[in-house]
């Protein structure tokens, strides 16, 4: 895999979907050597203010487009938003699992540790029965298991 953002493809005509940063998704994942793809998602980092939920769940759909198109897995290796968190990841998780891309990474995993919680840059999501976001990524990744 590249590691990159995965920008650069056809979509919208907004920045991350330009070849400004100088890339093309489609054609980097047809490299013969490179075995898989990655994006990244934040939307409002990114000015898509609009809609956040319904553009993050395009720029989903679009890469595993491709994805499809080139026989190779793509994952969403990197992706958050700071506010209405377990709400929009509900919609994005449900995107990935629907379109079939091969699977994603929250940012940030956070941990507890013996002198309090790990760094957080407001994304961070924390591992209690408590937090609705927690609970909705672990049944996400049942799901995604479950898959095959």
């Amino acid at each position: 895999g590249i590691g990159d953002e995965g920008m650069g493809l056809t979509g919208d005509g907004s920045y991350p979907y330009t070849s400004y940063e100088g890339l093309d998704f489609a054609a980097n994942l047809a490299i013969s050597t490179i075995d898989f793809g990655t994006a990244h998602l934040y939307p409002i980092p990114w000015s898509q203010t609009a809609d956040p939920v319904g553009w993050g769940s395009q720029w989903i759909i679009n890469h595993a487009t491709i994805q499809k198109q080139l026989n190779k897995p793509v994952i969403l290796e990197e992706y958050g938003i700071t506010s209405n968190q377990t709400s929009t990841y509900q919609t994005w998780l449900s995107t990935v699992i629907s379109s079939g891309l091969a699977g994603d990474l929250i940012w940030q995993a956070g941990s507890t540790l013996s002198n309090g919680q790990t760094w957080n840059d407001g994304y961070a999501i924390y591992p209690t029965d408590s937090d609705p976001t927690y609970q909705l990524l672990t049944q996400h990744s049942a799901a995604l298991k479950a898959r095959g």
